[in-house]
């Protein structure tokens, strides 16, 4: 298989887009997180196997 120097520099900048997407929306997350406690005073707990096991 033949990989050209374009594809791979395209590849690599389309990882790095990736992880900065995801650190806004970790960043996002944050913020819609604080304002939630902000107005309600509850704090969101993120249990991944409570969310699974209620479907």
């Amino acid at each position: 298989m033949k990989t050209s120097s374009k594809t791979v520099v395209s590849g690599t900048n389309l990882v790095v887009v990736l992880k900065h997407l995801q650190r806004i929306s970790e960043h996002c997350t944050n913020v819609a997180e604080y304002f939630f406690f902000r107005i309600n005073a509850k704090i969101i707990k993120h249990d991944k196997f409570e969310d699974i096991e209620k479907g």
